[in-house]
């Protein structure tokens, strides 16, 4: 049983990841409000007016690749640009904190606590990463077109080709699973960074995408972040909301379960110069 004193503390430590992440990440904040602007330039440059087709566009991916003698092989680019745009905010502030505010409280504390309320902070700041881009977007459209119905699903292009079940799914996968997927890579360079150094945990996502956009199997996470291969756009494939739903879950649950268990044997503060910059 959890006493009225312990869990105020926790709390206190919880609103302390959150002022301390916020000044060491402001900069790069800042930094990411410019690159949205520059994603939604993109996307209007293209020719997307509506909010969904925008969504689509940015979520699209690029489509099942099969290799022959005259395939090229092309890289999901604005994909994988907000996953780094997004690891470049949240991905280094353990590692940067435990070197300077946290070094205390991971000495003299639990060390399992420190573990989740990184897990915790990681996990709102990619919320909040989604939520801010959402809005960046829907904001961009509304610019462009002065017209607030171009943030209904109704009047999408994209919507207009498929039918009303189809477009209920593809507005769940757009807001749900790059969300989702998101949050375990989140989970997957926490425990890359604690364990050896940011930026391995960087390169890990990146190859994790490039390995998605040339398989399309349903147990390589990044294929979920891609709308040309889902089940919505086509028929019979084996990359669905159900199961991308479920794995993003399972595989979430593992990660934190081992990085939990084995953060109070691990030594990490001999590594200051490992520190991502």
């Amino acid at each position: 049983m959890v006493s009225g004193k312990e869990k105020r503390n926790y709390l206190k430590a919880i609103k302390y990841e959150f002022i301390v992440g916020a000044r060491i990440t402001k900069g790069r904040y800042i930094v990411t409000i410019f690159l949205f602007l520059l994603i939604v330039r993109f996307l209007i440059f293209q020719g997307n007016i509506n909010f969904w087709d925008f969504c689509v566009k940015l979520w699209e991916g690029i489509p099942v690749y099969k290799r022959s003698e005259n395939s090229v092989f092309i890289l999901p680019a604005l994909l994988m640009f907000v996953q780094t745009v997004l690891f470049f905010v949240v991905g280094s502030y353990p590692t940067k904190e435990i070197q300077d505010y946290g070094k205390f409280s991971f000495l003299y504390s639990s060390r399992r606590q420190w573990w989740v309320r990184k897990s915790v902070w990681i996990f709102v700041n990619i919320g909040i990463f989604f939520v801010v881009l959402y809005f960046m977007i829907g904001l961009g459209t509304v610019i462009k077109t002065k017209d607030w119905s171009s943030l209904s699903i109704i009047n999408a292009s994209v919507a207009k080709e498929m039918s009303a079940s189809n477009y209920r799914r593809l507005l769940v996968w757009c807001f749900l699973l790059p969300f989702m997927v998101s949050e375990v890579f989140g989970i997957l360079q926490l425990f890359i960074s604690v364990y050896v150094k940011p930026i391995y945990g960087y390169l890990m996502i990146e190859i994790i995408l490039v390995l998605s956009a040339y398989f399309t199997n349903p147990f390589l996470i990044g294929n979920y972040m891609m709308l040309l291969r889902a089940d919505v756009f086509l028929q019979n494939s084996c990359i669905n909301l159900e199961w991308g739903t479920v794995y993003c879950i399972l595989l979430y649950t593992f990660l934190f379960t081992i990085g939990f268990i084995l953060i109070s044997t691990k030594d990490i503060l001999y590594k200051k110069d490992d520190v991502d910059e």
